[in-house]
């Protein structure tokens, strides 16, 4: 018992160290309060940039569409356009589609050796014989190009797969795909179109 002015007092150290613990869980929980909540914003900010990624390929698919059907109006329906393939492999590949008046009419594929810089011609197949191979991409018109491109590449989950859409110069489609997130050797589901050229 201590001694001050005005009479004894009785000190009590249980009551100053039971305080101090009750400091402290209050001190803890407000902290696991603090990081629980920063996870929680975290988590809500990296699903709003996925949905903002698949919104965003979504619009520009649907002004790139429009693009197109404005561009086909004024030049026709008859156009060769080529797709490609690249991997991190020494190889790859391209795809020429021949459209008239709005049907495939022939298709050809050709491999690319990278460190030889050369191209080797293995098929071409007409219209009859179109889908009779194997390698190349489907022959399908640009029209079938965008509704895939909608229907199977941008309707993936953008939790699971990093979403590519991109146009070229005029704003007509050049690429729309996806890749499995994580996937740094991955090669891209989905679409590469490298030029379109229109034909009279």
């Amino acid at each position: 018992m201590n001694v001050i002015a005005g009479g004894p007092v009785e000190v009590r150290p249980y009551l100053a160290i039971k305080t101090c613990y009750k400091d402290m869980k209050t001190s803890l929980l407000l902290r696991w309060l603090f990081m629980a909540g920063a996870v929680f914003l975290g988590l809500i900010a990296l699903m709003s940039c996925e949905h903002d990624e698949l919104w965003r390929a979504k619009k520009d698919l649907k002004a790139s569409r429009r693009r197109w059907e404005q561009m086909k109006r004024a030049k026709g329906d008859s156009y060769v356009y080529r797709t490609r393939f690249a991997s991190f492999a020494p190889r790859g590949s391209n795809t020429e589609i021949r459209v008239e008046k709005g049907r495939v009419t022939s298709r050809s594929f050709y491999v690319i050796d990278f460190i030889k810089k050369d191209t080797t011609h293995v098929y071409t197949e007409s219209a009859a014989e179109l889908g009779t191979h194997k390698e190349g991409d489907l022959p399908l018109t640009i029209d079938e190009l965008y509704d895939r491109c909608a229907r199977d590449f941008l309707a993936v989950d953008p939790k699971q797969n990093d979403i590519s859409f991109e146009t070229d110069t005029t704003g007509l489609l050049s690429i729309c795909g996806y890749m499995p997130k994580g996937y740094v050797d991955g090669d891209l589901t989905g679409v590469h179109i490298a030029w379109i050229r229109w034909e009279k």
